[in-house]
């Protein structure tokens, strides 16, 4: 009996190790898959990170504006009125130029990546899309209307630019 169980979990284990392995290591499904996605639902999609060229712009969100403050790949949307949430911001671009906004908590963000993150030329994130919610981009070029991910982790293509442990001080 307890032979068993004990091959019950070893085995147990090999498959989980073989999933997370298949996972890891498997391809992600472009951003512009979500074109044909009909209902809310959480994803976990791949994308370049379009570069944000103008130094400030706003954004209207959920019937809100922010300024959007640009730091090359990402930048931070604080609302103009200062209540409610800000966010982290970048632009994820499909292998057909489909592009999604990535909105991500901004403490959450900071807290995870520090002040000054850097994002390789493409990233995967986990998160919910939801069809038809939008947001306005207007930048000094024009106005882009974009679809919007809640970013809920960003699993591969930004880390911390200094990866050293915080600090601490003794009083």
């Amino acid at each position: 009996m307890l032979r068993t169980i004990a091959i019950a979990v070893v085995l147990a284990l090999v498959f989980i190790a073989i999933g997370a392995y298949a996972i890891y290591t498997s391809e992600y499904s472009d951003v512009s898959t979500l074109q044909s996605v009909t209902r809310p639902s959480r994803i976990t999609v791949q994308a370049g990170v379009a570069y944000l060229g103008y130094g400030t712009a706003t954004v209207i969100y959920e019937g809100k504006t922010y300024t959007l403050e640009a730091h090359g790949a990402y930048g931070i949307l604080r609302p103009t009125d200062g209540s409610g949430s800000s966010y982290a911001f970048f632009v994820m671009e499909g292998e057909n130029g489909y592009k999604v906004a990535a909105l991500y908590e901004l403490d959450s963000f900071t807290a995870r990546y520090g002040g000054s993150p850097v994002f390789e030329d493409t990233v995967v994130v986990d998160g919910v899309y939801s069809p038809g919610e939008e947001l306005i981009l207007l930048t000094p070029t024009g106005e882009e209307s974009l679809p919007v991910v809640t970013v809920n982790a960003i699993l591969k293509g930004c880390h911390a630019a200094y990866d050293n442990e915080k600090a601490v001080v003794e009083q």
